[in-house]
């Protein structure tokens, strides 16, 4: 019986981040024909396709009704979570204009929806090969359409917005889809032989490697085709926004139950300490990084994966 190989758990998750990447892609070619700059990254849509696809790897609720509707509902909260990665939408919200929200973003939530939904499609184990290669044979190809679509359609900061998410989503696909095969072929080579692998280093030195690779390669091609570096950061600042958003969102009741509590006590607490209570307020209506801040948010935790990663490794 093979042995347990570390290698084995990372090809789903960059076989995830490669389809989100090339989602993304597409998604920022939308939104800059539609004029606007993008909001959800190759990161946060790799998770929601990994999401889709444990959700159909699934060993409970199996039964029809369960499948087809946890499905549909499951596809709705992805694609509204990326609809309220738009601040314009949660402005539309906040201020009680629910059916403007509607006519917003609607890219965001067929992206994140769509993301999902492509996770659900892995159901089988065994045709995750034939996926991986005809991903890498016609999405290669393939990302030349959104490409030339947001350049001949966008302008302006649109068209930097745009370029740098392309950019970076490309990136991740070409690093995430040659991460996948690397990691199918040494498994395959691992079950095929007799040896004990538990402790073999080749795929940390692959993954590594063409981590290394793609950063050096990729600054000179920035520069080359134009990408400026300010779009860069604001692109890579894209999940930290994101985060903040889904802490905000998971919070959001205990805060609404905190107001409730505070509006009941009010009343009794009229002469006390507590009268004057206020809660904290979180603004959700931002449309974009408006200082260095997130970027330096996101240096700092890059780093510290970095420094905690290569610990790891010695």
């Amino acid at each position: 019986m093979p042995s347990r190989w570390p290698g084995s758990a990372l090809i789903p998750a960059a076989r995830a981040l490669a389809e989100g990447s090339l989602i993304a892609v597409g998604y920022a070619a939308v939104q800059a024909a539609g004029g606007h700059w993008p909001f959800i990254g190759p990161l946060e849509l790799g998770i929601l396709v990994l999401l889709g696809t444990a959700w159909a790897r699934r060993r409970r609720w199996l039964s029809p009704g369960a499948d087809s509707f946890g499905f549909v509902g499951l596809v709705v909260v992805a694609g509204g979570f990326g609809w309220l990665t738009d601040g314009e939408v949660r402005v539309a919200l906040l201020n009680g204009e629910p059916l403007r929200a509607l006519g917003l973003h609607l890219a965001g939530w067929l992206a994140a929806g769509g993301a999902f939904a492509r996770g659900a499609t892995h159901r089988v184990r065994e045709d995750d090969s034939l996926i991986d290669e005809r991903m890498m044979r016609w999405a290669v190809p393939g990302l030349a359409i959104p490409w030339l679509l947001g350049q001949a359609v966008a302008n302006g900061e649109v068209e930097t917005r745009f370029a740098a998410a392309a950019y970076i989503g490309t990136l991740f696909f070409v690093g995430a889809g040659l991460t996948t095969i690397g990691l199918a072929r040494l498994d395959a080579l691992r079950r095929s032989t007799v040896g004990y692998w538990r402790h073999d280093r080749t795929w940390l030195l692959m993954v590594v490697g063409i981590a290394v690779a793609l950063t050096v390669v990729s600054i000179p091609v920035a520069a080359l085709i134009g990408v400026p570096s300010q779009g860069l950061l604001r692109a890579l600042a894209l999940p930290v926004q994101t985060f903040i958003l889904l802490v905000a969102l998971i919070s959001a009741p205990a805060f609404l139950l905190a107001a409730w509590l505070v509006g009941l006590l009010r009343p009794l607490l009229a002469n006390g300490p507590l009268h004057d209570l206020k809660l904290p307020r979180i603004d959700l209506t931002g449309v974009g990084p408006g200082s260095d801040l997130p970027v330096i948010i996101l240096s700092v935790i890059v780093g510290a994966i970095f420094l905690f990663e290569f610990v790891l490794a010695l």
